[in-house]
């Protein structure tokens, strides 16, 4: 019998500790759907996001039968691609099914899919990473507004695959909601196992029953094991799909940034305009209601309308047909819009951008905390002129995230990993959009290259993104930029500190904030400044507030074998002051809740850096009052930003920090200090939080010394095989190639 109600996602603390699935890295990869038929072919491009050459099998399954298999090797920086991928690993026409990647020689990779038809309609689909399997989720937006065949109608087909083990199946349960959170319909539930993937065409149709619904989400639950689901919403008429992956709301003791997740969320772009209009659904994600502020802005960084407020309901959705029309954008805007919410509770959201032809393309939004100062664009095509039919550009968007400028430098690259033609930087402002149109033929120069991948290098943490524009049609298939960070898991602590003043004692100056929910060991919450021995406005010397903008909670983590790293641009020498005095400013990163002196089990191990003569000196501890040369990296004088890493070893009896500068003579060069012994009693790294920013010792100084953390992950390269159940499943397809005719 149909259960009335409201949809219940999990609270914030019982948010899925898997993978990320909407940008992909790992090594066990996942492409959703492929198929090879008259109507509809699939690309493929694999990048090797590894420091080491990568040994990938990419083999096809579907319907319960192996379609074939392919091993390649990618050197650092090389790319496959493929048109039509099912092709070529030797389907029949009119195959279709699932792909899997798997590094096996245990390296990162990454892949994208592009699923495109033969009248100039086409839609990414991100590969998902296999560990971000969920067994509760959900979809955002289903539709079924007519049949097929009807223009300016849709219908959302619904996809599953079953990630745990291919030989145990497992049940799925699919609800309607609208957007207050009220079911609609009768849930219908489906068997999937061993056959491979599952489709639900016209899910909605099959969900509301009688009741005329023609649009909500779907709240989809397994009933055994992890589950991966995507759709398709297809317009009618010209049978144009725009690709959705579901987003998890899997339960866990332990809490991790998502990208598709978050408290503050990015929409890249949007667009009001006579060619152009941008919808946007947001889901309260959380088990309370949701105060939320949604802000569009130009690509200054300029608000495009004064912000909007609204209370989402549990389980309750926002929807705009035309987003920007509704918030009263003047018409002929475009710009980035940011979804906050300001009682601090969870939240996914998606904005869809769609042609006066009938054309379209889902664009995810994104968790700012994710941002990253490196990443890359996976498929870029510059192969025609805007009006020639089977040709495309590719446009690229970057959007500022911190509070200042960011310099970003694009570099454009073959699939054998060398550049072609010359580097372009561009300015970024906050919460701006710059977008360069035609990138490839920016970047190319006298280079008989029609496209690529692209390398994205700031100053300062950025999200990028890429719409890739049928010329015949205009019809535009989005991409999201891979950022380096997102190997592992990002921790929530980027941004510029300021280091505070001291006073007469060393609790004098202090500028911290941890991932910690419950806040520092001090009870002060997880923002704490005090400047001259007075508590600070938060806000003013670190990049968070507890009352507006607290980093995302991440805490729980085992380190064991892992590890945490980051990169820190120290600006100037001339703004700290010299060590030797009692007045030098230290900047503090590392695992644990907040080094305080006056804790003899620290919970810590964290990196210091600070004014060294000449240079800085960056060493690790795991007690706020020792010193050892020997944990000590003496940087050059010419050297002011660095990567920093910590590594702990599989048992925590040690931990390894090694330090690369980014500028200088000798900018590259990695360099390890002596291991740090880590006592198993008082140095926590099994249950862990971070933290950073600044202390200073006491002597009355007036600081004027920053520093701006970019890149911070941890959680990455160690564990890369997954959970047995997912390899199982992976011995299990490979096997099935091995003997199939």
């Amino acid at each position: 019998m149909a259960q009335s109600g409201a949809s219940t996602p999990h609270s914030s603390a019982e948010l899925s500790s898997s993978a990320d699935h909407n940008v992909a890295v790992g090594t066990l990869l996942l492409v959703p759907s492929a198929v090879y038929s008259d109507e509809f072919v699939s690309s493929l491009v694999v990048l090797n996001m590894d420091t080491e050459p990568n040994n990938v099998l990419i083999f096809a399954t579907g319907s319960g039968a192996s379609i074939g298999s392919l091993t390649i090797t990618l050197g650092v920086g090389q790319r496959f691609r493929s048109t039509s991928i099912l092709q070529l690993l030797g389907a029949l026409p009119g195959s279709s099914g699932v792909i899997l990647l798997r590094s096996t020689n245990n390296r990162l990779l990454s892949a994208v899919s592009e699923v495109s038809s033969g009248r100039g309609a086409a839609g990414f689909l991100p590969a998902v990473n296999v560990e971000a399997a969920w067994t509760h989720g959900f979809l955002l937006e289903a539709v079924d507004s007519g049949p097929r065949g009807i223009p300016g109608t849709y219908r959302t087909n619904l996809g599953l695959i079953n990630a745990s083990d291919f030989g145990n199946p497992t049940d799925v349960t699919m609800t309607l909601f609208n957007g207050s959170g009220q079911q609609v319909g009768n849930p219908f539930m489906i068997r999937i196992g061993d056959q491979g993937p599952d489709q639900i065409n016209a899910i909605v149709q099959r969900l509301r029953a009688s009741t005329g619904v023609t649009e909500g989400y779907v709240r989809i639950s397994s009933s055994f094991g992890p589950i991966i689901a995507w759709a398709s919403k297809i317009e009618n008429g010209t049978e144009d799909p725009s690709f959705q992956i579901g987003v998890g709301a899997a339960s866990s003791g332990q809490q991790q940034i998502r990208h598709d997740v978050g408290t503050r969320l990015l929409i890249p772009s949007s667009a009001y305009s006579d060619t152009f209009t941008s919808s946007l659904i947001v889901l309260n994600m959380d088990n309370q209601p949701n105060t939320v502020t949604i802000t569009a802005y130009d690509s200054s960084g300029n608000p495009l309308a004064p912000p909007f407020p609204t209370t989402l309901p549990v389980g309750g959705q926002f929807r705009s047909s035309n987003i920007l029309q509704q918030l009263g954008a003047a018409f002929g805007s475009f710009g980035p819009i940011r979804v906050e919410s300001t009682s601090n509770r969870l939240l996914s959201a998606v904005s869809e951008v769609r042609t006066n032809k009938g054309f379209a393309g889902f664009f995810p939004a994104v968790n700012v905390a994710t941002a990253w100062a490196q990443g890359f664009i996976l498929e870029a095509v510059d192969s025609g002129t805007r009006g020639t039919p089977a040709t495309h550009r590719t446009n690229l968007g970057l959007n500022g995230i911190s509070s200042g400028s960011a310099t970003v430098t694009v570099t454009l690259f073959n699939d054998s990993g060398q550049q072609v033609g010359n580097s372009i930087s561009t300015t970024v402002q906050a919460n701006g959009l710059t977008q360069l149109d035609n990138i490839v033929e920016r970047l190319r120069g006298a280079a008989d290259v029609n496209g690529g991948y692209l390398r994205i290098v700031s100053s300062q943490p950025i999200l990028a993104w890429a719409s890739k524009v049928d010329n015949g049609t205009d019809d535009p298939s989005f991409q999201i930029g891979i950022g380096v960070s997102s190997v592992g898991i990002p921790v929530d602590l980027n941004g510029t500190y300021l280091a505070p003043s001291s006073g007469a004692t060393f609790m004098d100056a202090i500028a911290s904030a941890t991932t910690h929910p419950l806040g520092d060991r001090r009870g002060e919450g997880q923002v704490y400044e005090v400047n001259k021995g007075i508590p600070a406005t938060e806000g003013t010397f670190t990049p968070f507030a507890d009352d507006a903008k607290k980093p995302d909670p991440l805490s729980g983590i085992n380190l064991l074998g892992k590890s945490f790293q980051c990169d820190v641009d120290l600006h100037d020498h001339n703004l700290w002051n010299a060590a030797g005095g009692e007045g030098a400013e230290f900047l503090q990163i590392g695992a644990g809740r907040q080094a305080d002196w006056r804790d003899t089990g620290t919970e810590e191990v964290f990196v210091f850096i600070y004014r060294y003569g000449a240079g800085f000196a960056v060493y690790m501890e795991t007690d706020w009052y020792l010193y050892r040369p020997a944990t000590t990296y003496y940087a050059a004088a010419d050297e002011t930003k660095f990567r920093v890493r910590v590594d702990i070893n599989a048992v925590g009896t040690e931990a390894l920090l090694t330090v690369i500068p980014l500028d200088g003579v000798n900018a590259g060069t990695v360099h390890v200090v002596n291991p740090l012994h880590l006592d198993a009693t008082n140095d926590n790294v099994t249950s862990t939080s971070f933290f950073a920013g600044f202390t200073q010792n006491y002597d009355n100084i007036n600081s004027t010394a920053k520093a701006t953390i970019s890149s911070f992950v941890t959680g990455t390269v160690e564990d890369r095989l997954g959970p047995k159940p997912l390899r199982t499943m992976v011995d299990s397809l490979s096997s099935r190639l091995k003997t199939s005719p």
